[in-house]
């Protein structure tokens, strides 16, 4: 016998009613339905917020891209005073550096340096010199030696006394090809005793701030847009010897120095100067020459 629900069930139920047999039926509050007109004003609302939001966020966004460069070798200095971090002047120019230095790649980013008459200091790493041949092309072609030590091990986890033996041995291998000036720490800043004593020994310690990079990144393209965006007048550009990113370096340089040279840059040459000033706020004293 089929069962019926009683009529006050079905009757309340299509009424959206409670009652006592269909307890648990869904019932709908007239009260809590929201009028089509509040609903559009709450989204207009919404979407005002998201646009403000943006627009402060492009804004912000903007700014810090413009600040960042300019402000990046003074925030150094008040980390690590006793470096530059850049060179004073007043020109709207940049400086070339090769790190590890000399490779079978050498000679590509000679040529490339030469095609657009740029000067450039390359920092030397003693052990990778097999042949005086190496450095004479370099001097030859009229760039400056710096001093990079005898190899790629950081800086900070040599001892005090291995160190100055790596320092003295790059140093005498650099006398004979007219020595250099500036010294460059391996793969970080080095200790503060280590940034003294390379002093003692007649060098400026330099790093810089226009790196690209390019010991992670290995599309030219995207080097060169990097290093663009950090160049700022008396930015010192950093950039890699070595049988691959020698050619990679290559590559950027004959991107990079075309479109810094569009938008105003000129190319200086590192020189420490017989007397200067300590460096302030992470500016070398270096001069500039073409």
């Amino acid at each position: 016998m089929r069962n019926e629900e009683p009529a006050d069930q079905v009757d309340t139920a299509q009424r959206g009613e409670p009652s006592v047999f269909g307890r648990f039926t869904r019932v709908r509050n007239p009260i809590c339905a929201r009028p089509a007109w509040l609903t559009r004003l709450r989204w207009a609302r919404m979407k005002k917020i998201v646009v403000i939001a943006t627009g402060c966020f492009a804004v912000l966004t903007g700014a810090a891209i413009v600040a960042i460069p300019p402000m990046l070798p003074n925030v150094l200095s008040l980390y690590r005073s006793d470096i530059s971090f850049a060179v004073a002047t007043e020109k709207k120019e940049v400086f070339i550096t090769i790190d590890d230095a000399p490779s079978a790649s050498t000679t590509e980013i000679l040529a490339v340096l030469r095609k657009h008459e740029v000067p450039a200091t390359f920092f030397i790493i003693s052990s990778r010199v097999t042949d005086d041949s190496q450095l004479e092309e370099i001097v030859r072609a009229r760039h400056s030696l710096g001093n990079h030590l005898q190899s790629t091990k950081a800086c900070s986890t040599l001892s005090l006394s291995e160190f100055r033996n790596s320092l003295d041995a790059c140093s005498a291998m650099l006398a004979r090809f007219g020595g250099g000036d500036f010294f460059r720490p391996a793969s970080d800043f080095g200790t503060r005793e280590q940034i003294a004593y390379a002093r003692t020994r007649g060098y400026e310690p330099l790093v810089g701030t226009v790196f690209p990079m390019d010991h992670w990144i290995t599309d030219p393209r995207s080097i060169t847009r990097l290093a663009r965006w950090l160049s700022t007048p008396g930015g010192i550009v950093i950039l890699h010897d070595g049988t691959i990113r020698g050619r990679t370096t290559a590559a950027v340089l004959d991107r990079l120095i075309p479109e810094l040279r569009a938008a105003g840059y000129s190319f200086g040459r590192l020189e420490k100067p017989n007397k200067g000033p300590e460096p302030i706020s992470g500016l070398s004293p270096a001069m500039a020459h073409h």
